[in-house]
């Protein structure tokens, strides 16, 4: 594993922990004013989509780690110890009690295709023959080494198995990384459409109270028999109407305070409130960003970590399908024993008899194993692992082509229905300015002075709508290429 993605699961591991009890910015019942950046920091501290993606990237490390652990050496050893009563079925059968057997030794498999084991040990016995009794140490010591020299030679099998475990371990901290900000971009984008829904709100606060006055005015001018019936009652209706955008508007607040509840614990039980924001200063970082994204001519793979995890998988199926065109394979074990052993009264001079040289043997043998049958299973193996491979790198760069090619066309479009909205309400501004003249004038009815109002109205309505659409639209993309140099990429 790279010391980049080392770092990063340490990073991320640290900084992704679980909060103290209560929050001390989350009190029970405490109001909280709620901004983008504290959002994110409330976010960190403990919710449970974050704390999965921890969960998942220590399994896949505990899995390469238990992998790896089968190159450690381990120390072996055994004490046993036996006394029998028992009769000889001949009488020049010995009966060997008490007996005595200790065994030490330590064994390690190399990733290099090759295992050793050292052993030491003595067994001490008593025994009686004609009637004499005798005691005998028999000291043994032996080192033993297996080689693989065909289906894992040289560790080959070994060594594929653990770059495909070291890639999939490398695909769950970057999997884990993208998570970490889906998961805040998706909460970025409910906080946006909140300030949207609440400047939508501000407009038609505006709107209802400026309808309340035009409606006082109507009742006032109708008990001096100036307006009639019908007058007052398009006022009323005009008041009503926007009453109920209000309300309208101030649900579908409550419904993404309470998505922003949902994905965060800490929020839960609070009252939300927007802290104050800088709409200007957010729609200079978003035009940055889409001025950066449309000089990008080709699909910008060094700001994404999906071209990361599409090698990361192309790697892990490669090794996979090394490891599937071995199925078949014949094996053949070459084992050696190299030992000695003596025979004395007492142990410590059996243990030095048997350190001699002239007390040294050898065994050398040669194990093959072929397979008879197996069918297709290897190629439908390694078919498998190619065709796994092809589907998810493709799926990868198809949605990163997509991405980028739908961010260009359509954040463009956006903006030119921005520009001709904005041209609509300053001419629409000009007219109701006329109209509200003719309206005193009596000229026009109050129908059409409503309309005009109301035509106003809907263009500012459309304008936030389009803004909110660009500024979810740029989110989407930033949730794909995360490492896109703009600073409303940064929180």
């Amino acid at each position: 594993m790279t010391r980049l993605n080392w770092t990063r699961l340490a990073l991320l591991s640290f900084t992704l922990t679980a909060p103290s009890w209560p929050p001390a910015e989350a009190v029970l019942g405490s109001p909280i004013l709620l901004s983008e950046k504290k959002l994110k920091d409330f976010a960190l501290e403990g919710a449970p989509e974050i704390s999965k993606l921890i969960a998942q990237a220590l399994r896949s490390s505990v899995a390469h780690g238990e992998y790896q652990d089968r190159f450690s050496p381990s120390l072996f050893s055994n004490l046993s110890y036996l006394r029998s009563k028992e009769d000889p079925v001949i009488s020049y059968q010995p009966i060997y009690s008490p007996k005595t057997v200790a065994e030490i030794g330590i064994q390690k498999t190399f990733a290099s295709g090759i295992s050793a084991k050292l052993t030491g040990s003595n067994d001490t016995r008593e025994f009686s023959l004609s009637g004499t009794p005798e005691k005998r140490s028999i000291a043994y010591g032996s080192l033993e080494l297996d080689i693989d020299l065909w289906k894992n030679f040289l560790g080959r099998t070994d060594q594929n198995s653990l770059d495909s475990l070291e890639a999939a371990l490398n695909q769950t901290v970057i999997n884990k990384e993208l998570g970490v900000y889906t998961f805040l971009t998706k909460l970025r984008g409910h906080y946006w459409k909140l300030v949207a829904i609440d400047e939508s709100i501000k407009i038609s606060q505006n709107l209802f109270e400026s309808a309340k006055k035009q409606e006082q005015d109507a009742k006032e001018r109708y008990k001096s028999s100036i307006a009639d019936k019908s007058e007052l009652a398009r006022y009323k209706a005009q008041s009503a109407s926007r009453s109920s955008s209000v309300s309208s508007l101030q649900f579908q607040k409550e419904v993404q305070i309470r998505e922003l509840k949902k994905l965060v614990s800490n929020l839960k039980n609070t009252e939300v409130l927007l802290a104050p924001y800088d709409l200007d200063l957010v729609v200079g970082k978003v035009l940055e960003c889409v001025t950066q994204i449309n000089n990008y001519q080709d699909v910008p793979l060094e700001n994404t970590l999906y071209d990361e995890l599409g090698k990361e998988i192309e790697t892990y199926h490669n090794k996979k399908e090394a490891i599937a065109e071995t199925y078949n394979d014949i094996d053949i074990q070459l084992s050696s024993t190299l030992y000695n052993k003596a025979v004395n009264d007492n142990a410590p001079d059996a243990i030095s008899d048997a350190s001699s040289k002239d007390k040294m043997a050898y065994q050398v043998s040669l194990g093959l194993t072929i397979p008879l049958g197996g069918g297709n299973t290897e190629e439908d193996k390694v078919k498998a692992e190619r065709i796994e491979k092809e589907s998810q790198t493709n799926r990868i760069y198809q949605n990163l082509a997509s991405t980028h090619q739908f961010m260009k066309k359509s954040i463009n479009l956006l903006i030119q229905s921005i520009q001709s909205q904005k041209s609509g309400k300053e001419n629409l501004e000009i007219r109701l300015k006329e109209v509200a003249k003719k309206y005193r004038q009596g000229r026009i009815s109050v129908g059409e002075y409503i309309n005009d109002q109301d035509a106003l109205f809907q263009t500012e309505l459309q304008i936030i709508d389009t803004k909110s659409a660009i500024l979810q639209t740029l989110l989407e993309y930033l949730n794909v290429f995360t490492k896109t140099p703009c600073s409303f990429n940064r929180i």
